[in-house]
């Protein structure tokens, strides 16, 4: 840092899964080096997550109902590709997923609205019945449409990062609980 000439109050160690390795070993290497450790953030998951409504836009998808659930996190991706008997007991176990299928799987489409789904996201170009639709709505699970394949769409999640946004409250309020308890602001203030 000192041959690029940066005026340094500290650094903020963020997404720290271990953190007795960090105070053990990176913290003291810092200190030796002449930087001063403000604080230690701890990994959060759901930081780490992204909302329904970044799939949408990142998709280019086309949303088909509900619209009020489009700031819902995602924590999965579930391919329903299998047969119904086996994807129910992975439909059951995670929550806060999103589920990629065919637009012609009614059968997976109506199991994921009977679990904690996130969104369901149509491949094919294929529209749901509205059935599904109706269902969705009434349970805030947005639907969006793709005309993409089912691997191409599943695909196309290695390409999306978490982001914090102004509309993520849920976020804002993780991190400023976490700055407030974790990090020493008196030592910026005194700057």
């Amino acid at each position: 840092l000192n041959s690029f000439k940066i005026d340094l109050d500290g650094v903020v160690i963020n997404k720290v899964k271990d953190k007795k390795g960090i105070e053990n070993i990176a913290i003291p290497d810092l200190e030796r080096r002449g930087i001063d450790v403000l604080g230690v953030l701890p990994y959060k998951k759901v930081l780490a997550g992204i909302v329904v409504e970044d799939v949408v836009d990142m998709l280019g998808a086309n949303l088909l109902a509900g619209e009020k659930g489009l700031t819902k996190r995602i924590d999965k991706i579930f391919i329903g590709a299998m047969n119904i008997e086996s994807a129910l007991s992975y439909l059951r176990r995670y929550a806060n997923k999103a589920i990629i299928t065919g637009g012609d799987r009614i059968d997976m489409q109506l199991a994921a609205l009977e679990t904690s789904t996130s969104c369901l996201i149509l491949t094919g170009g294929i529209y749901p019945s509205p059935q599904v639709v109706a269902k969705a709505d009434k349970l805030n699970v947005p639907i969006m449409l793709v005309s993409a394949d089912t691997f191409s769409a599943s695909k196309s999640f290695e390409n999306i990062t978490a982001k914090i946004e102004a509309r993520d409250k849920e976020k804002i309020e993780v991190i400023k609980k976490m700055v407030k308890e974790n990090v020493d602001l008196s030592k910026l203030e005194s700057e």
